[in-house]
């Protein structure tokens, strides 16, 4: 078979890579890695049938930090561990020649829970945990670039840099849909305009928070710009989503700023709003928002979007409501076989828990439900009590806030679908953050309580 330049470069591109990053893990700091592991998540340097650059980077940098000893727990093992399991129960119900392209998924789903171990860790020592703050607002700068070299390059799958080189993209939604759809390596809307809100509520939460005046004016700029990219998406349930917990999050937060404060930052919402709004309807093609509100229809319950994929979900899953088809109902082999007892959901039901029910079944949607309880225990357990530190105070408010954020907008889409293994990583990554944080706060809590305790016994003892 013949190369082509551009197939010649990225294969010795990815060897590159492939050697920067083994001397990177074993030479550069825990700090170095994790960033830059955290920047590299949404895009696709080398993106195969098999897995992307990213996966491998979750494991290599996952086992040289193991190593080190600076990755020592993973948390809510038991939970991930029950998740794992029901995926490996579901692979009895698919004919043995399916199980490789099943694997890959497997691969994936195991970095992504790396991801969530990697940041733990990490976060849990951070001295200045602001750091992983601006970290976050690094990435989101990056991904906003992304959608701009998106909307440019429009259906085209590639930007041409010039002597056969280009720059590979994630085209948007073009035609009669014409939608932005971010990087992520996914040409869903639905799961860009998560990102963008979850963006939103992260840079609020910094604005009420940081004592850094100086990054605020940045902050407002970012958040009209991440205003401006979910208006591009064209999607309503991220529009809606954003209200509802827009709202929650600032009665959330009503003890920080006082009601006058309150009604200050709804209105500066509004302006930046409307000014976003105004941009993208009348300077992009990309304007479908508000005229896909305007036209929402219910059939029968369920949003117009929906009323055929849901009904053939749930028609799908009473065929095997215990264990569901397998982890995967699309394979690569599709194309190149006929494959026996192969069932092909598409498209898919845009519903997180009916695609679990699909692919896993029953058994396999309860072990997702007891990992997210965990999560939301763990988190909503550390709300109580008061270190004196401001963000750490209200951090798990914020946490509870975005996991229940996630579990709401999966309603309309599901991150589970193998063409989004990157944003597996970046929702498993977010969860590592909220729990590292949240646990700090327990962590400092208690270690105050142990020296209040041990100078009262001292004094007793006296």
């Amino acid at each position: 078979m013949e190369l082509t330049l551009s197939q010649i470069y990225q294969i010795g591109g990815a060897l590159v890579l492939c050697f920067v990053a083994l001397i990177l893990s074993y030479r550069a700091s825990e700090k170095f890695l994790v960033s830059f592991f955290v920047l590299l998540i949404p895009f696709q340097i080398v993106d195969t049938r098999y897995a992307t650059l990213n996966v491998v980077l979750a494991f290599l940098f996952s086992f040289f930090l193991y190593l080190r000893k600076s990755l020592t727990s993973i948390p809510l093992l038991p939970a991930l561990a029950a998740i794992l399991f029901c995926y490996f129960l579901s692979l009895t119900q698919v004919h043995p020649v399916q199980n490789l392209d099943h694997i890959y998924y497997l691969i994936a789903l195991v970095s992504s829970f790396l991801s969530m171990a990697l940041v733990y860790n990490f976060v849990l020592k951070l001295k200045s945990y602001e750091y992983f703050f601006n970290l976050v607002h690094v990435l989101n700068v990056l991904v906003l670039l992304y959608n701009v070299l998106q909307m440019w390059a429009g259906d085209q799958y590639s930007i041409n840099l010039g002597g056969g080189i280009s720059f590979s993209i994630v085209p948007a939604r073009t035609g009669d849909d014409l939608r932005l759809a971010g990087p992520f390596g996914s040409t869903m809307p639905g799961l860009i305009a998560e990102y963008l809100v979850i963006s939103i509520l992260l840079i609020c939460y910094d604005l009420i928070c940081s004592q850094n005046k100086k990054k605020k004016p940045y902050l407002i700029l970012l958040t009209l710009a991440n205003l401006g990219c979910l208006i591009a998406t064209g999607n309503r349930g991220g529009l809606i989503g954003l209200i509802l917990f827009f709202a929650v999050f600032l009665m959330s937060m009503s003890n920080v700023l006082g009601v006058v404060r309150v009604i200050k930052l709804l209105a500066s919402s509004l302006v930046l709003f409307v000014v976003a709004a105004v941009i993208v309807v009348n300077y992009t093609s990309y304007n479908r928002l508000f005229d896909r509100l305007e036209g929402t229809e219910i059939e029968g319950g369920v949003p117009d979007t929906r009323s055929k994929t849901w009904p053939a979900a749930i028609k799908l899953f009473e065929e095997k409501p215990l264990l569901g088809h397998g982890p995967r109902l699309n394979l690569f082999m599709e194309k190149e076989m006929d494959i026996p007892d192969h069932t092909v959901m598409d498209p898919p039901p845009h519903n997180l828990y009916l695609f679990i029910l699909c692919t896993v079944g029953l058994v396999g949607l309860s072990a997702y439900v007891i990992f997210f309880l965990a999560m939301l225990s763990r988190v909503g357990s550390a709300i109580k009590g008061e270190t004196g530190d401001v963000y750490l105070d209200n951090f798990p408010k914020l946490a509870t806030l975005l996991i229940l954020y996630f579990l709401f907008d999966q309603i309309k889409i599901e991150y589970l679908r193998y063409t989004a293994t990157d944003y597996w990583q970046y929702a498993y990554m977010l969860f590592g953050f909220l729990l590292a944080l949240s646990d700090k706060k327990k962590l400092m809590l208690g270690n105050r309580q142990n020296s209040i305790d041990s100078r009262f016994g001292s004094a007793a003892l006296a």
